[in-house]
């Protein structure tokens, strides 16, 4: 799986197998974690920087265009800001900005759902 290929190194199995929950089942995850986490917002924006890093792995093979038609409506705008990004050493502020944004106006959820969707939608395009 992309994850271990990406994370296998830097992350625990656990860690790994969190990251899978949370793309197969982001609802269930993300309450689990409301109820669990001592600091939800960290854990979030921590969420948020690896689904987007899955993300940038599973739709590299496809062509920008091709990837922003299978991005949902209402996150397009922000998800192709994060995803194809210029990697920029001045940029990691701004995109931590956004996703501090999201967080703070209360959007980090559903917008990790919608990654969660968009790393499905592009691994199995219909």
């Amino acid at each position: 799986m992309r994850i271990d290929e990406l994370f296998g190194n830097l992350l625990t199995v656990k860690e790994c197998d969190d990251i899978a929950s949370l793309i197969y089942n982001p609802q269930a995850e993300i309450a689990r974690r409301k109820k669990s986490e001592v600091d939800f917002d960290a854990w979030c924006k921590v969420a948020i920087r690896r689904l987007i890093a899955i993300c940038r792995v599973v739709s590299n093979k496809y062509t920008r265009s091709k990837v922003k038609k299978r991005l949902p409506k209402a996150s397009s705008y922000i998800m192709d800001e994060l995803l194809f990004a210029d990697d920029v050493p001045d940029r990691h502020k701004y995109y931590d900005e956004i996703i501090d944004t999201l967080i703070e106006y209360g959007a980090a959820e559903v917008f990790m759902s919608d990654l969660t969707e968009t790393i499905s939608n592009v691994q199995n395009p219909t």
